[in-house]
């Protein structure tokens, strides 16, 4: 009998973006990014604004579609044509939260929360409910539940829309500036849900942010855009210690040499 211990399946990683560029009116926005996101990890996106931050995550929604490049998601490539029966499934694995958090305002907290389930699922109002009650609890909204978007904090509103996110158990969720906006209380807020998914949920989850704070909160990789092209990938720790001095102008918050 061999001593020696069975070597461990390595999963592949579940996002994949394999040379993506796309350009807008003539102006390339992403010029040959490459990215991998491993199951359960939390990527985190930062750079500049107009660096193609929200574009990357556009095109892993397929919101856009690359000029050039392929992306893979849980193994299938999502960036060919599809029919839109196949979008419509795909995108039932994704959760997004947008800046805004994107409530309805004719609806109630309670009722945004529900609403991806009455509109894709065959689901009861019983089990929509206790589904909801759910998501309520575990982000701590259930003093709010039959208030209105306009009634709400910003930070109630960003958790509201997260409970959306989540509701139909997505396996991914993308974030699109979620601190944006908000004061360091509420901002650490935000913070510790995104951990909370990671820990609770075991989801993977991609964060778009220009906020280091956050950014360190958060990640277990960060990725830098500059100039459409990614110019760190790693930890942490690993991006405090870059001597790249574009990477350390923007990670301390120091003005770079305008060119005029």
């Amino acid at each position: 009998m061999s001593d020696q211990e069975p070597e461990k399946k390595v999963e592949p990683p579940l996002i994949i973006l394999k040379n993506i560029h796309k350009a807008f009116n003539g102006q390339d926005i992403l010029n040959g990014v490459n990215l991998e996101v491993n199951q359960g990890e939390t990527l985190v996106i930062i750079g500049g604004s107009g660096t193609g931050k929200s574009v990357t995550l556009k095109h892993i929604v397929r919101i856009l579609t690359p000029d050039k490049g392929q992306v893979f998601v849980d193994g299938i490539e999502v960036s060919k044509p599809m029919k839109s029966s196949k979008i419509a499934e795909y995108r039932r694995k994704i959760g997004y939260l947008f800046q805004s958090g994107a409530l309805i305002n004719w609806l109630n907290v309670y009722d945004n929360i529900a609403l991806p389930l009455r509109e894709n699922t065959t689901l009861s109002e019983k089990e929509i409910k206790a589904k909801v009650d759910e998501k309520l609890n575990l982000l701590e909204l259930e003093q709010a539940v039959r208030k209105f978007p306009s009634e709400i904090s910003g930070g109630m509103k960003k958790r509201a829309g997260m409970a959306r996110a989540i509701i139909a158990n997505p396996k991914i969720l993308l974030y699109d500036e979620p601190t944006s906006g908000l004061d360091p209380i509420m901002s650490a807020n935000i913070n510790q849900m995104v951990n909370l998914m990671k820990k609770e949920l075991s989801v993977t989850q991609i964060m778009v942010t220009h906020d280091m704070n956050s950014a360190y909160a958060v990640a277990d990789k960060i990725a830098m855009l500059y100039k459409g092209n990614i110019i760190f990938y790693g930890t942490p720790d690993e991006i405090k210690q870059s001597q790249d001095e574009r990477i350390q102008h923007f990670i301390q918050g120091i003005p770079s040499k305008i060119e005029i």
